[in-house]
């Protein structure tokens, strides 16, 4: 169960961070793509809440990334709205991707300080190429 909490938060910051690079770069079809792969993260984070007796706090954490990626599947693929630009929308997103990456964080560090770090590392270089990737509007 470990390992395999370990191998999805580096999937997921991965694929999130290819992802903000692919934005940064206006590769609009591989931003589809990986965000495809992203969302298709919901299959082995259920998977993990099914097959095995966590504790309590991992299917809290697990349950917060799947609300986000369903979010962000109903959002970006099936109604296709620009939530980024209502705030009313983009506030409960953006608590649920930090809550989400604070999760992975937390479920990693408490089996392994190794694996904590590795997954900090992982997110902070996520979270930079998010930041990176938005440009900012000039007024």
């Amino acid at each position: 169960m470990q390992l395999f909490i370990f191998i999805l938060a580096i999937v997921n910051n991965l694929l999130l961070t290819f992802v903000f690079i692919a934005r940064k770069r206006k590769s609009l079809k591989l931003v589809s793509r990986l965000g495809a792969f992203y969302i298709a993260l919901i299959l082995p984070a259920a998977f993990l809440l099914i097959a095995f007796d966590l504790p309590q706090t991992h299917i809290i954490f697990l349950c917060i990334f799947i609300v986000y990626l369903a979010l962000e599947c109903l959002f970006d693929f099936i109604l296709k709205i620009d939530f980024r630009s209502n705030w009313k929308l983009l506030v409960p997103y953006i608590a649920l991707y930090y809550a989400s990456a604070y999760g992975f964080i937390i479920m990693t560090w408490q089996y392994s300080l190794f694996q904590g770090i590795v997954i900090v590392v992982l997110t902070v270089l996520q979270i930079t190429a998010n930041i990176i990737s938005h440009d900012k509007k000039k007024g």
